[in-house]
Parts: structure tokens; C-alpha cells; sequence
């Protein structure tokens, strides 16, 4: 089949974009199949899609077969795949929210973004809530309280609660007492946490755009969608997700420990993830067995019992429970550290700090974030690497289908 990374145009990659469950390989326990207007390209999941998923794919497919007559079965433009991917988003939230209005809503995010306030872009957080839509409003797509409403809702704690029209119901703040940590884990950044977690109408949305002008549409059970700037569309289906970096580890970890542990780490490191993506700060964790570790990394701080870490960050060993926020705070700062964050297979923070060894396979054109990634997974870890524009990369090996080939799912 015809290999979707040879053009990026094709109208094919632009769907595989938008799914961070999918990868490419020689081979992979899942196989999904693409055709779009005879163009075929087959990509690979590590657990089957979703009910929820396979009907993306097909409305997907769908909109590709509506635009073809303007747009072919390339689109070379940045913009045309844009146009194109954000109706694949649209797709995608109308199904998964009771909000209508999602092409009123990107549009006035769009326009936002192109604006700026003393030459910068400010942040801003909307809540939109569906149902009835006000009687004459005002909108914050009224070019008349622009100069005013682009000032407001700019901080964690402000919000614009809004109808599906953008009408405004209130300009809320959340106060400090109100948010209180959840119990378990969030699939969304913590930056999100004081509105999501004060939300009083369970199915309102969340939009928030970030001060790069990146887009993140959450729910209260998590991220629904997101956009950096610039880049693709995200679509997230949570437990999709969960499950496939769960599936990957459970292969490191084997059969000696309970199948929970690997969904539970899974859970936490996504909290961590997301906001190391947030910060743009960049980063790399690895996760692997301790005695893999000298192969290729150059040991930076250890946790030892007499290491400093112990003061700083106090976890005990997992026993199949996620991270706690706070413990999610610090390991995020930790992370800001020069060199890797190396995880063991449960989660536990074994060493911070730490260089890793290129492997003689990592090829010229990675960075450097790319290549230690790389190489850590081409010695059997799973690695993710958070570049300094907020993209998160996961590069995994799968050695009982394609021996020590390195796959890469890609986040936010």
C-alpha cells in the first residue's frame, strides 16, 4: 500500500494526523485500513479502535469524498489542510459534545488568534454551555467589544461563560477554595484544572487558547481536541488512548505483575505529559527495567537511599495506584532538569538528569530530543519525548512483530 508519509498532502495522512492512537509500521497487532478515492494506506494500533473511533474514520472519509471536487486527492497548501483537518475536528466534537455550533466557535478562536493586544496574543478560557442561546446578547464575536472582551478571561482563574453563539452569560472567576484535586487521574493539563473542576453543568465544554495561540478543547472526563499552532488537529478518545500506551508497556512488563499496572502508569504519565506540553519547556522520560539502564544512559542523579532526591520527592512504590497531583507538580518540575527523566516500569522516579547514548541507527536528521528517544527505544525502553513547541512523541519498539524496528505515536 502506498506509504502516507511520502505526502503530506494526501488526503489520507491528513486523517492519520489527527489520530495519535496510530502509527506506521512493516507490521502491528491492529490494522487499519484507508481508502480515499483510490488512494489506500494502511496504518497500525496496538489495541482495536473504539466504536467511537471507527465512526471518525468514516465520517473522515467521508468529508474527504465532500471537499475532492475543490481540493483533489493532494492538497499541497498549509491552509487547504487546515481547512480540511478542522472539519475532521468539527466531526469529531459534534459527535462527542451537545454543542452545535463548533464552526462559529473555531472561527471566532481563528480570528482571536490572529489578533494581538500590545503586540502579544492573550490568553483565553471560555465555557460553553448548550442549549437555548440568549435573546440579543453580547457576543464576543462583535467586532465592537473587542478592544474590551480580548482583555478578559485571560487567566486560570477567569472564564467567559458563553452560549453556543458566543452570547455571554457572565465573566466568572473561580476562587482558590473551590478547586480541589480530584481523586485519581485527569486527562487534561493542569493549567485547565480550576475551571474543569468547578464546572457546574456536566456537559458544558471547555475552551482554552494559549498565549502561542494553541487551541485545547476538555470535557469534564478530559481533552477532547487540540491544536498547536501551526500544526495538526488532535482528536482525543481518552480510554482509546489509555489503553494503547497501557498495551505497550504491559509488553516491557510481562506477565509477573497485575494488568492494571500498566494502565495506571499509563493514566499518570499523561498527566505529566500534557504538562510538560503545555510548559513548552521540552523534555524526555524513559521508562525501563533498571537493569536494562546501563546499556545506554549515563547515569545523572540516582534515587538511592541516601540520594537527595528522597527529600524532594517522597513517592513510595506504585502498588497499582496513579500519581497523586501534587506528586504530578513535582515530577513536571523535575522534568525541566537538563537530560532524561528515567521511570522504571511501575512508575517509580529511578534516576533524573541522565544523558542518553546515541544509538548507531539514529540517523543525522534527528534533533537531539528525536535521537535520544530513538535510541533509548532501539535499546527496548518507551520513550516520550516533549519538544520545546509543545508536540509529545512516543517511540516504542514492538519486538514480537517487528523486532527492534522504533514506532512513533504522536500527541498534541
Amino acid at each position: 500500500m502506498k506509504d502516507a508519509t511520502a505526502d503530506p498532502g494526501s488526503v489520507n495522512r491528513l486523517i492519520f494526523d489527527t489520530l495519535p492512537q496510530l502509527y506506521q509500521a512493516r507490521s502491528g497487532t491492529v490494522a487499519v485500513d484507508l481508502e480515499v478515492a483510490g488512494e489506500k494506506s494502511r496504518f497500525h494500533s496496538t489495541v482495536p479502535l473504539s466504536p467511537e473511533l471507527e465512526a471518525y474514520l468514516r465520517r473522515a472519509v467521508s468529508i474527504c469524498d465532500e471537499v475532492r471536487p475543490f481540493t483533489g486527492t493532494s492538497i499541497p497548501e498549509i491552509l487547504g489542510r487546515e481547512w480540511v483537518q478542522q472539519k475532521f475536528a468539527v466531526a469529531w466534537l459534534e459527535s462527542r459534545t451537545q454543542i452545535t455550533s463548533w464552526n462559529l466557535v473555531l472561527d471566532y478562536f481563528r480570528r482571536l488568534s490572529l489578533r494581538t493586544t500590545e503586540n502579544q496574543l492573550i490568553p483565553k478560557t471560555l465555557v460553553l454551555e448548550p442549549g437555548p442561546t440568549l435573546q440579543q446578547p453580547a457576543t464576543l464575536s462583535d467586532p465592537v467589544y473587542f478592544k474590551v472582551f480580548d482583555w478578559l478571561a485571560s487567566t486560570p482563574y477567569t472564564y467567559f461563560r458563553v452560549d453556543q453563539k458566543l452570547g455571554i452569560k457572565a465573566l466568572e472567576s473561580v476562587s482558590q477554595p473551590e478547586v480541589k484535586d480530584v481523586q485519581g487521574y485527569r486527562f487534561y493539563p493542569d493549567l485547565l484544572h480550576p475551571v474543569i473542576s468547578t464546572l457546574k453543568n456536566p456537559d458544558s465544554i471547555v475552551f482554552h487558547m494559549t498565549a502561542n495561540g494553541s487551541f485545547m478543547i476538555a470535557g469534564k472526563d478530559g481533552m477532547l481536541a487540540s491544536k498547536r499552532r501551526g500544526a495538526a488537529w488532535t482528536i482525543y478518545d481518552r480510554d482509546s488512548i489509555i489503553l494503547s500506551i497501557a498495551e505497550i508497556l504491559s509488553r516491557q512488563i510481562g506477565e509477573n505483575k497485575a494488568p492494571e499496572d500498566p494502565t495506571c502508569v499509563a493514566c499518570s504519565l499523561f498527566q505529566i505529559i500534557f504538562d510538560m506540553g503545555v510548559k513548552r519547556q521540552g523534555g524526555l522520560i524513559v521508562l525501563d527495567r533498571a537493569e536494562n539502564l546501563n546499556a545506554y544512559v549515563v547515569k545523572g542523579i540516582a534515587r538511592a537511599e541516601a540520594s537527595p532526591l528522597n527529600s524532594i520527592f517522597t513517592h513510595s512504590p506504585f502498588n497499582g495506584l496513579e500519581y497523586s497531583i501534587p506528586e504530578v507538580r513535582k515530577l513536571v518540575e523535575l522534568s525541566s532538569v537538563d537530560g532524561a527523566l528515567i521511570l522504571d516500569l511501575q512508575g517509580n522516579l529511578v534516576q533524573l538528569g541522565s544523558m542518553i547514548i546515541s544509538h548507531s541507527s539514529a540517523v543525522n536528521a534527528f534533533g537531539m530530543r528525536d535521537a535520544a528517544a530513538y535510541s533509548a527505544a532501539k535499546n527496548g525502553a518507551t520513550a516520550f519525548k516533549i519538544s520545546a513547541d509543545g508536540q509529545v512523541s512516543l517511540f516504542f519498539t514492538t519486538p514480537h512483530l517487528t523486532q527492534s524496528d522504533v514506532h512513533r505515536l504522536d500527541f498534541l
